[in-house]
């Protein structure tokens, strides 16, 4: 039988160990935070027009075709990329352990309702059967 407490206490020690994360977690939660969000879209679309006006005013670091700039958004991608899956790798397994919990919560409940009307049912025939036992009296 599941025990409720436990379950609620084991729920907040998935909590706990989800603030606890490893130094790597939380870098991979920064930047999962900061590259999914619309300063990081902003300020990196800024930086991409700086980059072509001043290289076509003054062809200084990269000429048209922008190769050395592809190149910078290549290696950003390359390393943005497996830390917003980290990032969401362990979303997903704290997600999961919240299911689970909640599975069992709700199980229990299951179990409790169907015990209830069980005794709602025992009850019942019990009430039916009285009219019966009083006439016999």
């Amino acid at each position: 039988m599941i025990n409720v407490k436990e379950a609620i206490e084991d729920r907040v020690r998935y909590e706990h160990a989800a603030e606890t994360s490893t130094l790597k977690e939380r870098a991979a939660d920064i930047v999962a935070e900061f590259g999914g969000s619309w300063t990081f879209i902003a300020s990196f679309s800024v930086f991409v027009v700086v980059w072509v006006v001043l290289n076509c005013l003054s062809h200084a670091i990269d000429p048209y075709p922008y190769i050395l700039l592809n190149l910078i958004l290549s290696c950003l991608s390359v390393f943005q990329a497996p830390f917003i899956l980290m990032s969401q790798n362990r979303m997903a397994h704290i997600d999961r352990r919240r299911a689970e919990e909640d599975y069992k919560i709700n199980l229990k409940a299951e179990l409790e309702i169907q015990s209830l009307h069980e005794k709602l049912d025992a009850l019942s025939r019990r009430l039916a059967s009285l009219p019966e036992f009083v006439t016999a009296l």
